[in-house]
């Protein structure tokens, strides 16, 4: 995740709907290390090859994603990563809570949406 893993918010135009993901891209040569990641996370998410040459290990499901935050709140990131994490993670109880159905939790999540955008 250091180097090459991302957080992710996409929220959907016509219904709002917002969704969660990370994601870690690398050379199709290292397609094993993502099948190892994805192992060491007891199988969750997907390994996605893009093109000839990248592929991805991407995690949407919500419970999988909260599961993984754990991990790295056991085991911290570093740096830019690491502030990147800490507003995603918070995004992430407003997903499972619905909080965007409301104006005031959509405004919330726009607000670390566009906090986690700026450091990118």
């Amino acid at each position: 995740m250091e180097g090459d893993g991302s957080f992710f918010i996409t929220i959907k135009k016509q219904n709002n709907l917002v969704v969660a993901f990370l994601s870690i891209t690398l050379n199709i040569r290292e397609k094993l290390l993502l099948t190892k990641i994805q192992d060491f996370f007891s199988g969750k998410g997907k390994i996605y090859i893009t093109n000839q040459s990248v592929v991805q290990w991407k995690v949407f499901n919500l419970t999988d994603l909260i599961s993984i935050c754990n991990h790295f709140e056991s085991y911290p990131l570093m740096g830019l990563k690491l502030t990147k994490f800490e507003i995603w993670k918070e995004i992430l109880p407003l997903i499972e809570n619905k909080s965007y159905l409301d104006p005031k939790g959509l405004i919330q999540i726009n607000s670390l949406n566009d906090k986690l955008k700026e450091l990118s």
